[in-house]
């Protein structure tokens, strides 16, 4: 199996009724997620009435089933091997399946794991009904009447409407705002979850008695660890009889298991607590929920000291930094040329390395394309047409200010996107400071690449070149930027490269033929053949002009005999006779 960037564990007990919801809500049509970003991994924990595999997997092409040889009614081991079993960078704990989830958690969970070193993200819980099951059930609430609350408010077409039909559950009733004390639908990277050795098996009662909870607390305690709680989604517990939800008090024997386990008392809020940031979207169903979160904090406060918080250990040490964005068409070297600067000491985060299109990888930030790729859609547009204008929402300048937080401790940070062209404004807000560099490359090669990548007709490529381009001129003549060119020469590229180096004083500046990234596999296609219109003329020699004036102005810049090889005060002249 190959790797994929989150694996979600799913463990169920007898829940033919339940599970086919929860698993329609981590379907990717629901979430709105490519199914290739995460897999799901159900694994069934000594049913005896258990689902068919082929139940689950034809959800999709990147859901699993695993039928678990459960040793005891917990389902801490079941989750340890499916975790083992897993292809994920990271993991996403579902200990219970009849918890159904709000359409985009996934989606935020994602963000969070790739914005953050070390998170440990949670999200609110919640019953269905409009009191704690415990506490519905005295009143006659049983799975008929949730059938009924489900079957009148058409969530499968939009499941933000569960908040409607929903109250808090035990562990999140002090609300968002308010310290969980776990949370049934966790994610971390999997490093995280090897650290801690999984779930303790040796919780052994049914359901896991406080294993979750255990869990939750032990991952708070790991050294430099991000909390950060989604705002705005949520899990819902669907009614089966489960341990936690039947009105007898089944705490007392929990809590007597933790401590036979720990040697201590189990505490659902102990001091000092970590600050928790925040990651997603306030949506109208959402807003009552708030309205009553502040009002539950303050209950939950007056029980606690008053200073209830680690002193800020483990917020960011801001440094002087240095911020580079990569701007250019699709198809045009932007990647050649991130990976170069990255080689040269730029810090680009997590980024895709190899590609079926692309043999060294796009070099992209997933967290930074995906938000490019809202800021399109939500202004009616995509990468392939994009809009006239984009607009920033404050979801987009909230992921922004994340991904941005975690590149603080980096003096040397950058990003590519040829999106990027069309939503530097939201960056420039909070990074006026930040450095631009442009890339060119001849619209016929763009064309035949896009081509052979996506199989359109040459015109489109050239037409989508012209309009990604002009863009390009439009923030160069604003800021003022090097641009340089992409083409078949080699040296060529080197040299452009390495005065970008020299200019930005990245820490591992080199002499052009040190410079490794590029190869010439990398360049697959030449022009020649096709006759351009008037205005992609114009507009490929200005930039070539632009081009030759960045030369002019790097070589001016340094000695003619610099101690780190020859510079060449007029380029075109060495374009000349590199070629002899």
């Amino acid at each position: 199996m190959h790797k994929t960037l989150l694996s979600v564990i799913l463990v169920v007990f007898n829940m033919r009724r339940e599970a086919p919801r929860t698993l329609f809500t981590l379907s990717s049509t629901y979430q709105g997620m490519e199914p290739s970003l995460y897999e799901v991994i159900v694994v069934e924990n000594g049913s005896t009435d258990p689902l068919l595999a082929e139940e689950v997997e034809r959800i999709g092409s990147n859901f699993r089933y695993i039928n678990f040889d459960a040793k005891t009614p917990s389902p801490a081991a079941a989750i340890n091997e499916a975790v083992r079993a897993s292809n994920g960078l990271s993991v996403g704990i579902l200990i219970d399946g009849a918890r159904m989830l709000s359409p985009r958690l996934l989606h935020y969970a994602l963000i969070a794991l790739n914005s953050y070193n070390r998170p440990l993200i949670s999200s609110l819980g919640c019953h269905l009904g409009y009191k704690p099951q415990q506490e519905s059930v005295l009143d006659g609430y049983n799975q008929e009447v949730e059938d009924d609350l489900l079957s009148n408010i058409n969530w499968e077409s939009d499941g933000y409407r569960l908040f409607e039909i929903s109250s808090l559950a035990g562990s999140s009733k002090y609300g968002i705002y308010a310290p969980l004390a776990e949370s049934n639908a966790v994610f971390m990277p999997r490093q995280m979850f090897d650290e801690l050795a999984g779930y303790d098996e040796r919780f052994i009662s049914p359901g896991g008695g406080l294993v979750n909870l255990d869990f939750y607390q032990r991952a708070q305690s790991l050294n430099d660890v991000n909390l950060v709680t989604l705002l705005g989604e949520a899990t819902f517990h669907q009614f089966h009889g489960g341990v936690t939800t039947q009105p007898q008090d089944n705490w007392t024997f929990m809590a007597e298991e933790y401590q036979l386990i720990r040697e201590k008392e189990f505490e659902a809020y102990p001091t000092p607590l970590i600050r928790t940031d925040y990651v997603g979207q306030i949506r109208e169903s959402f807003l009552p929920w708030l309205d009553r979160a502040v009002s539950e904090r303050e209950n939950l406060f007056r029980t606690l000291p008053s200073q209830p918080y680690h002193q800020d250990s483990n917020q960011f040490k801001t440094v002087e930094t240095t911020v580079i964005s990569i701007l250019g068409m699709h198809r045009s070297g932007t990647s050649l040329l991130a990976g170069t600067l990255q080689e040269a000491g730029l810090f680009l985060g997590d980024v895709v390395n190899k590609a079926p299109h692309n043999k060294k990888g796009n070099r992209e930030s997933l967290p930074i394309r995906e938000l490019h790729e809202d800021l399109l859609h939500r202004s009616g547009g995509s990468w392939d047409n994009p809009p006239q204008k984009v607009v920033w929402e404050v979801l987009h300048r909230t992921m922004r200010d994340l991904i941005i937080r975690g590149f603080e401790k980096q003096f040397f940070w950058g990003f590519k996107d040829p999106r990027s062209l069309f939503c530097l404004e939201g960056w420039l807000e909070v990074l006026p400071n930040m450095k631009c560099v442009g890339i060119v490359r001849h619209p016929e090669e763009v064309a035949m690449s896009l081509s052979a990548r996506n199989g359109w007709p040459l015109e489109s490529g050239i037409q989508l070149w012209y309009l990604y381009n002009k863009r390009l001129l439009h923030w160069h003549e604003i800021l003022g930027f090097p641009i340089i060119s992409f083409g078949q020469n080699v040296v060529d590229f080197k040299f452009q490269a390495q005065n970008l180096i020299e200019k930005f004083n990245l820490p591992n500046s080199t002499i052009a033929s040190n410079l490794k990234f590029y190869e010439p596999t990398l360049c697959n296609q030449t022009s020649g053949s096709l006759s351009l219109s008037r205005d992609v003329e114009n507009l490929y020699n200005e930039l070539l002009d632009r081009v030759n004036q960045t030369q002019k102005d790097c070589t001016e810049s340094l000695p003619n005999n610099s101690s780190k090889g020859w510079r060449f005060h007029n380029w075109s002249w060495w374009r000349t006779i590199k070629n002899l």
